[in-house]
């Protein structure tokens, strides 16, 4: 079976420009194949064209598909899969010991039948996850909590600020434009406009909306944000720290001041979602209840010749939402 796949052609020293990627064809054969219909791109790709993702090899992405042919017992022909294994028209499934670093596993589910497919490249797959797991096990928020998001109008950070709103919490979204935020107003989110604003004007308008501190706070956009964040906790509060999106296309800025993490007894926790795959079954049981009441943004293009494009304009949607290939 002869399918195309995306690779790179050289590494990049710092911002990765489309023209190093490359369409090539191969043969697959054997295994576990899926068919791929939608692919997507994930903002995490960029640091890792630098670092473990290497000339030649399948640029990883999630995508999900239509099982074609199958060695496997837990994947029969014609179940539909979502999987982060390669921007590709076919992709073959692999054992998960198969690779070592957690971004190229094959990681595959099988998906329900009355659920649409494209809806596990959004709410219910591995955007809708990373949002539960800071939910439930790193922000554990609780009922009228005080929650802040960076970066709030993301797919991840939208899922979470109305995961927090469900909780009965008070949600305060970071967001860089009027349009986004009041969007994100008619969700029950308060909103900050945070786009080229100094320290000094973050933390007066986070000030007003929020004089006694967040309880809870996730960070999505850069050491700025974080900066802010960390200003305006309340004592023993909770950040986590899933994402720092401006890092991605420049040069990461100076680090934010720690004297307040120590004075107010802060916990700061880092994670990705690639590491808290054993989360996929409870967080199914929490999203399928639910799915439906849920807003968020999706942009579909068409064509896997689409992929240097649509990776030009992960950082720059500007409102568009999950940017999705259709194959």
């Amino acid at each position: 079976m002869l399918s195309k796949y995306w690779t790179i052609t050289s590494k990049p020293l710092w911002q990765a420009d489309p023209s190093i990627f490359e369409l090539r064809e191969e043969e697959i054969q054997g295994g576990c194949i899926i068919k791929n219909l939608y692919v997507t791109l994930n903002p995490s790709l960029k640091p890792f064209l630098f670092t473990d993702i290497n000339p030649g090899e399948h640029l990883p992405g999630d995508a999900v598909g239509i099982c074609v042919k199958s060695n496997r017992t837990d994947i029969q022909v014609g179940d539909h899969v979502v999987h982060r294994t390669s921007i590709s028209e076919y992709s073959k499934i692999l054992d998960d010991t198969e690779h070592e670093h957690w971004y190229k596993k094959s990681w595959v589910k099988v998906l329900p039948q009355d659920v649409d497919p494209l809806l596990y490249l959004s709410v219910c797959g591995l955007a809708g996850l990373t949002a539960y797991i800071g939910m439930e096990y790193i922000l554990k928020l609780q009922e009228g909590m005080t929650v802040g998001v960076s970066g709030a109008s993301g797919t991840s950070g939208v899922l979470l600020a109305q995961m927090a709103l469900k909780k009965g919490c008070e949600v305060i979204g970071f967001t860089s434009t009027q349009e986004k935020a009041d969007w994100l107003e008619s969700l029950g989110v308060k909103s900050i406009i945070s786009e080229n604003k100094s320290i000094e004007e973050l933390d007066r308008e986070t000030k007003k909306l929020v004089p006694e501190g967040f309880d809870a706070y996730m960070e999505h956009v850069s050491n700025l944000h974080l900066l802010n964040g960390i200003n305006n906790m309340k004592l023993n509060g909770r950040i986590g720290l899933c994402g720092l999106m401006k890092s991605y296309t420049s040069q990461i800025a100076h680090g934010p001041n720690l004297l307040n993490v120590i004075a107010n007894n802060i916990n700061i926790k880092g994670y990705v979602v690639g590491r808290h795959y054993k989360m996929w079954e409870e967080f199914q049981e929490y999203i399928l209840d639910k799915y439906d009441s849920f807003e968020f943004k999706q942009h579909i293009e068409h064509g896997l010749d689409k992929v240097p494009s649509t990776y030009d304009n992960l950082y720059n949607s500007y409102g568009k939402g999950k940017l999705v290939i259709k194959i």
